[in-house]
C-alpha cells in the first residue's frame, strides 16, 4: 500500500467504525416510556363498578385478635389491657392477640367468654363497649386483626409480608406499601394466588384497564392468605438486554479502532 492509500484508507475505516458506533450507541440510548396505571381510563371519567366499598370481614376461627380498653378510668385501663396482654396468644410468626377457642369464643377480664366468630370487627367493638360500660365508664375499644397477612413476591421496591388489619386493603393500597411497581415490572399481569375451600386460585389482573374495577371486585381487594406476585415484563428486560449489549459492542469497536489506527500510524511512521 502506498502513502497516498494509506491516509485514504485510515479515513475510510474511521469513518465506517464512526457510523457504527453512532448507529450502536443510539440505539441503546432509546428510552421506553413508563406505563401509567389505568392507561384506558380517560380524563375524568365516571365507572360504575360493583365494588362494595363497606366490605366487612367476618372473624374466623383462626384469627388472633388484637383489643385495646380505654375509658375515663387509666388505673382500671391498666388492669384491663395487662390482662389481656397476659391472656393473649402469639403465634410463631410473632403475632399476638385473643386466641380463639373451639367453641368461637375469647375470654374477656370480668366479662368472662364472649363469642366472635361470625361478627364483624365494629360488630364485637360495640358489644363489648356495650358490656364494658357496666364496669368502666365511656369505655373505647379498637380490635384490630393480628395474624392477617399478605405475602407480595416480584417486581416490587421491597417484598415481604404485610400485615392486613383492617376490614379491607386493595391491590393499590399493598403495591404502595410495597414501594409500587419496579421498572422491569408488569402493570398488565399481576397474579394474585388466594386459597380457600381445598383449593387454589390463580388471577392475572391489568392493572392498566379499567377492568380491574369493572370485572375483578372479588378480586380488587385482597383476603388474608392472599400471595400478590408482580411478574416482570419481559420486553423491558430484553430491550435493556439489548441495550447493554450494544454498549459493550460500541466499546469493543472504540477499543478495536484505537488499535488498528495505532497499527496504521506504526505502519505509516516505517515507511
Amino acid at each position: 500500500m502506498n502513502s497516498y492509500g494509506l491516509p485514504v484508507f485510515r479515513n475510510y475505516f474511521i469513518s465506517l467504525v464512526l457510523v457504527t458506533f453512532s448507529i450502536l450507541l443510539f440505539s441503546s440510548c432509546r428510552i421506553i416510556p413508563p406505563t401509567p396505571y389505568f392507561k384506558t381510563i380517560k380524563n375524568d371519567t365516571i365507572i360504575n363498578t360493583i365494588l362494595n366499598d363497606s366490605i366487612q370481614s367476618r372473624i374466623f376461627k383462626e384469627d388472633l385478635l388484637a383489643i385495646s380498653i380505654i375509658s375515663a378510668n387509666s388505673e382500671e385501663d391498666a388492669r384491663y389491657n395487662s390482662v389481656a396482654l397476659a391472656a393473649a396468644g402469639a403465634t410463631a410468626g410473632g403475632a399476638s392477640g385473643y386466641s380463639i377457642d373451639s367453641d368461637g369464643n375469647i375470654e374477656i377480664y370480668q366479662l368472662g367468654k364472649v363469642h366472635v366468630v361470625g361478627m364483624t370487627r365494629n360488630e364485637l367493638k360495640e358489644k363489648l363497649q356495650k358490656e364494658l360500660s357496666l364496669y368502666l365508664k365511656a369505655p373505647i375499644v379498637t380490635v384490630t386483626f393480628s395474624n392477617r397477612r399478605i405475602t407480595v413476591l416480584g417486581e416490587v421496591g421491597h417484598t415481604g409480608v404485610i400485615s392486613l388489619q383492617e376490614e379491607k386493603m386493595s391491590i393499590l393500597d399493598v403495591l404502595a406499601i410495597s414501594g409500587d411497581i419496579g421498572v422491569d415490572g408488569s402493570k398488565k399481569d399481576i397474579l394474585v394466588i388466594r386459597e380457600g375451600k381445598g383449593r387454589k386460585e390463580f388471577k392475572h389482573l391489568n392493572l392498566e384497564d379499567k377492568s380491574i374495577y369493572t370485572s375483578n371486585p372479588s378480586w380488587y381487594y385482597l383476603k388474608s392468605g392472599d400471595v400478590l406476585y408482580v411478574q416482570p415484563d419481559i420486553n423491558k428486560i430484553v430491550s435493556k438486554e439489548k441495550r447493554t449489549r450494544n454498549l459493550q459492542y460500541a466499546t469493543l469497536a472504540i477499543t478495536y479502532t484505537s488499535f488498528v489506527l495505532l497499527v496504521i500510524q506504526r505502519v505509516t511512521s516505517l515507511r
